[in-house]
């Protein structure tokens, strides 16, 4: 026989993870991780104390586990913050996106005129200039599908896809050579 209390708390523990898996953050973690994260925070709540070394140190043996991994399970259980959330109370216009757009723009920054794109397409296999062109709709068509360019090639269409990444690497190979 069973007491009602070891039933009563099976199903609160249940309830009480089926809310951190659905409410848990933006990014769904494994049914695993969200154990090992729970069994975790437990052992730390019944010490009160996160920040101590030794402490995290005592909670990984316990849990059988490194306490790199430890500490990664709580940085886990930390909840999800948004890229326009304020990065501090003072800075309420501040946020994260601008800063994250700012170090990415320098690779934008390359202009290409139609002059060098012509100069670079004509330094490809004339196939793969032939593919890029007809794909991206250089010279004045308009953009084609795969399957369109597998018809004019006399290609299918998945060899047209792979010839296209293909040419897009080597493009990027031409032109990154000065």
């Amino acid at each position: 026989e069973h007491k009602f209390s070891t039933y009563a708390w099976w199903w609160i523990r249940h309830s009480i993870t089926l809310y951190v898996r659905k409410q848990g953050g933006l990014v769904r973690k494994p049914d695993n991780l969200v154990e090992q994260m729970l069994q975790v925070l437990r052992e730390f709540e019944h010490a009160g104390e996160y920040q101590s070394r030794e402490k995290l140190n005592q909670v990984a043996r316990k849990q059988h586990l490194p306490p790199k991994k430890v500490e990664r399970l709580l940085q886990l259980a930390k909840p999800d913050l948004s890229i326009d959330a304020p990065l501090s109370s003072e800075d309420s216009d501040l946020s994260l996106a601008p800063l994250l757009v700012a170090q990415d723009s320098a690779i934008d920054d390359i202009v290409i005129t139609r002059n060098s794109l012509s100069k670079h397409l004509n330094q490809l296999p004339e196939v793969l200039r032939k593919v890029l062109v007809l794909r991206f709709g250089l010279e004045g068509s308009p953009p084609q599908s795969f399957r369109e360019i597998g018809n004019v090639l006399g290609r299918s269409a998945e060899r047209c896809r792979q010839m296209t990444h293909e040419a897009l690497m080597t493009l990027k190979e031409v032109m990154t050579v000065k």
